[in-house]
């Protein structure tokens, strides 16, 4: 039985270059590899896509679709934000993947008016091929606070010393929530939540509540995405 994958429309549109000569096959497995990754982060549960090195969208997994025009929209295959904060945020994934920015930006949270459930972009990886001409490609997988799984409350004991509190915490943040929501909801005052988010920051050596998200998250995924 022949398995060969067969290229997406996005790779094949990549086969031609601006000037119109065909790219070589070596920047096709490029992309397929790039596509398969995604792929993987799909099955996982984590819609995900793929940028080129222009930092346009060159493929994206089935399940995505149900956010674009809501919780992000593509404009001449660049990704934009619904609104200024997430905007700005997109346009510095887009400098990443262009490799502008080398370091990779932090997971961020990207809404639609009047939603609940906000979906966390994440960054997963840069791939260059040195080999291949304007062969580097990037994977951003996308987390659906709705559907995540619970938070792994009793591992972020076991693994980072927190305690009962503070990880009920984290596992709130992780659900798109703000701290004064999570004060209201545990009926404490917003300086003991804040307290607790310190020492969350301090166990866990990180500064950001994106950070948060993006370590819950990894914890929870059913399987390991590609490093």
């Amino acid at each position: 039985m022949n398995t060969r994958k067969e290229p997406s429309h996005g790779a094949k549109r990549q086969l031609v270059r601006a000037q119109g000569r065909p790219a070589s096959p070596l920047k096709l497995q490029t992309l397929l590899k790039s596509e398969a990754m995604a792929d993987g982060l799909e099955t996982s549960g984590r819609p995900a896509l793929v940028l080129d090195e222009a930092g346009r969208m060159a493929y994206k997994t089935k399940s995505l679709r149900a956010y674009l025009g809501s919780h992000f929209r593509v404009t001449d295959g660049y990704l934009r934000g619904a609104d200024v904060a997430s905007d700005a945020s997109f346009r510095e994934l887009t400098k990443w993947s262009q490799g502008v920015v080398i370091a990779k930006p932090a997971s961020f949270i990207t809404k639609r008016a009047g939603d609940s459930h906000p979906l966390v972009v994440m960054p997963v990886v840069r791939l260059v091929d040195r080999a291949v001409e304007r062969g580097t490609t990037s994977i951003v997988a996308f987390v659906d606070l709705s559907r995540s799984p619970t938070p792994p409350i009793q591992d972020l004991r076991d693994l980072f010393g927190l305690t009962a509190s503070e990880a009920t915490v984290a596992g709130e943040i992780a659900r798109g929530m703000t701290v004064v929501e999570i004060a209201e909801a545990r009926r404490v005052s917003v300086a003991t939540v804040r307290s607790q988010l310190k020492g969350i920051f301090r166990k866990l050596d990180i500064k950001r509540q994106p950070e948060i998200i993006r370590i819950v998250d990894r914890i929870a995924w059913p399987t390991t995405p590609p490093a």
